[in-house]
């Protein structure tokens, strides 16, 4: 009897219609935007408060500020070994494979290689960003 009763309170929850559920979900990701904004803005202030109080030269601040730039239009803020952090050791090990391997075999270095040595390899890559113009390696020492 009690059930029952508990269960006559739960609200119904109707469908919506797909007009007003692509409403909300609109709604939904523009706010996630202005909070990731926020946060963005958030970490750059703090920068360029230290920047100031270090009292760094204002070239390599316009190089720090140009890196957010370019981080926030690229939308590489987010971290990827974050994503998937909360996954299995071996579950990790098989996205990455399927993320990077084919990308690695197309390296010329590396077209010659087996590949339990390519998957090893590419369970050893970390996600590093570089800004436009940096440079990634050098010829020689």
């Amino acid at each position: 009897m009690k059930m029952a009763l508990m269960e006559s309170k739960i609200p119904q929850v109707q469908a919506m219609p797909l007009q007003r559920q692509n409403y909300v979900q609109r709604a939904i990701f523009e706010r996630m935007r202005d909070i990731l904004f926020t946060i963005a803005i958030t970490k750059l202030d703090g920068v360029k408060t230290y920047m100031r109080m270090r009292r760094v030269p204002n070239h390599l601040q316009v190089k720090v500020i140009k890196w957010f730039d370019y981080l926030w239009l690229t939308q590489k803020c987010s971290d990827e070994e974050k994503a998937v952090s909360c996954l299995p050791d071996k579950l990790k090990a098989e996205i990455a494979i399927n993320v990077h391997l084919d990308t690695l075999k197309r390296v010329e270095i590396f077209q010659n290689t087996e590949a339990g040595f390519l998957c090893e390899l590419v369970l050893r890559l970390r996600p590093v960003l570089f800004s436009p113009g940096d440079y990634i390696c050098r010829k020689g020492t």
